[in-house]
């Protein structure tokens, strides 16, 4: 409730790599963000305040879990997240595609983290980006704030 409601403005990082966490609790947490976003947008203090930066879930999250997270974060295309590490997580087409399309249009997210996801291949690297075109339409270039996206160890060849 602290962070849907925009009450707590203090609050900018969460670090909880490594536990596991059930989908509807992604989506409930993802909601969270995405109110908070909304909330802070229409008081115009969303650039100093909010939840920037999450580190999140286990190696099992996988699409299952990160699907729920982008369906909760959609709304408000990633929250204000600037920073959102998903190293790790067993992600693999399915969960790709939904990253592309929630944090396409996002206005925030400068740093991305999908390492030792080898499930997300060349393939995958395909899908993310078509997912992040057809987010954006006519209407921009895709992840307009990225300046670090990390695909180490993620079963990238030439074609992705």
């Amino acid at each position: 409730n602290s962070i849907a409601s925009g009450v707590n403005t203090n609050l900018k990082t969460i670090s909880a790599s490594g536990h596991h966490l059930p989908p509807e609790s992604l989506k409930m947490f993802g909601q969270a963000l995405s109110a908070q976003a909304q909330k802070l947008n229409s008081d115009n203090t969303a650039s100093s305040n909010g939840i920037t930066h999450i580190s999140i879930g286990s190696k099992y999250m996988g699409d299952e879990g990160v699907v729920a997270l982008c369906e909760g974060l959609a709304p408000s295309d990633g929250a204000l997240l600037q920073s959102l590490d998903l190293g790790w997580k067993n992600i693999g087409r399915e969960g790709i595609r939904a990253i592309g399309s929630t944090f396409a249009n996002s206005k925030f997210l400068s740093s991305l983290d999908l390492s030792r996801n080898n499930n997300i291949g060349s393939d995958g690297i395909t899908d993310f980006c078509n997912a992040a075109e057809e987010a954006t339409g006519s209407s921009g270039i895709a992840f307009p704030s990225m300046e670090h996206l990390t695909l180490s160890e993620c079963n990238v060849g030439p074609m992705g």
